[in-house]
C-alpha cells in the first residue's frame, strides 16, 4: 500500500526535458551497477502526455528494515488505526515510510 503523485505537463517541454535527464542518470548508473542489479526505468504518461510519478510505502516488510526503529502512524494519518491493523506482524512503519502534508493557508492580503 502507497500513496503516490503524479505531475504532468500536458505535453510540456521541460517535463519532457526532465524525463530525458532522469533517462540518462538511469543509464549512467545502469553501467556502472552490475548487470540486472536495477529495474527498467519507464516513464510515467498521464493521457499520453510524459509524466512524473512520485510514491512513499506506508509498510516495509518486517525483514528488510535493518536498523530502522518503527515509528507510529500520525493521528492525522490514520485517526481510526486502519493502517495501523493492515501491518500485522510482516510489516512495519519506518520514519522514511513518513508521508508529509502541507498546507497552505493565505492570510486576508491572499498572501
Amino acid at each position: 500500500m502507497r500513496q503516490s503523485v503524479m505531475l504532468t505537463a500536458f505535453g510540456g517541454a521541460s517535463l519532457q526535458a526532465c524525463n530525458d535527464n532522469v533517462l540518462s542518470i538511469h543509464r549512467a548508473f545502469s553501467q556502472l551497477l552490475p548487470s540486472s542489479s536495477m529495474d527498467d526505468w519507464v516513464p510515467a504518461q498521464y493521457d499520453e502526455h510524459a509524466a512524473i510519478e512520485m510514491g512513499n510505502r506506508y509498510f516495509t516488510d518486517r525483514n528488510n528494515k535493518a536498523n530502522h526503529e518503527a515509528v507510529s502512524f500520525q493521528q492525522s494519518v490514520d485517526p481510526e488505526g486502519i493502517l495501523q491493523d493492515a501491518m500485522g506482524a510482516d510489516f512495519v512503519h519506518l520514519e522514511e515510510n513518513e508521508v508529509v502534508y502541507f498546507q497552505l493557508t493565505a492570510d486576508s492580503t491572499n498572501k
